[in-house]
């Protein structure tokens, strides 16, 4: 959950406040966007570590900056985690054959190749999205009018509210 793995890699690279804005916004964002069936939501997880390691980390990219950024490589990792649940549909009919044929299923290798895609997508994601994207943002940043800066500052924080506002609304619906 985001509102774990935001503080953790925040506390991680020495800036925890960073971490729990962060991991705390996309929480409140994703609070009521499970995964179910075909629709998969952003990786919201994905997005809070990745946001995380760039405010906090060597680049300490604006919060206004990584925000956006990180939400950037959720949805990039939304896509490959889609491909990924395709895949495993074809391990499921795999393992009904083999049930069928043999009485058993050989678990061992099916987990391994449903587990070790989908870990190596999202160390891909947040380790090389976040080392490209990090520089990117800073330059954009620096090079960004004052307006513009003002601007994004003033939208993060307003999403924070928005973020409460989504998190009440999905704990009212859950009544």
């Amino acid at each position: 959950r985001p509102v774990f793995i935001g503080p953790l890699v925040g506390l991680a690279c020495g800036g925890l406040e960073a971490g729990l804005a962060l991991g705390a916004l996309f929480e409140f964002l994703s609070f009521d966007s499970e995964p179910m069936g075909s629709a998969i939501p952003m990786n919201s997880a994905v997005a809070a570590s990745s946001a995380a390691l760039m405010a906090a980390g060597p680049d300490l990219v604006p919060l206004a900056a990584a925000f956006p950024a990180g939400a950037a490589l959720g949805f990039l990792h939304r896509g490959l985690e889609i491909r990924i649940r395709q895949r495993r549909g074809a391990l499921t009919l795999r393992a009904g054959r083999e049930l069928q044929s043999n009485g058993r299923v050989a678990w061992e290798p099916l987990l391994a190749a449903s587990a070790w895609p989908h870990l190596l997508s999202t160390a891909l994601v947040v380790g090389l999205g976040t080392a490209l994207l990090s520089p990117l943002a800073l330059a954009a940043w620096i090079i960004m009018p004052r307006a513009v800066l003002r601007a994004l500052e003033f939208a993060f924080d307003a999403s924070l509210w928005i973020a409460l506002a989504c998190l009440l609304r999905a704990l009212g619906r859950r009544k």
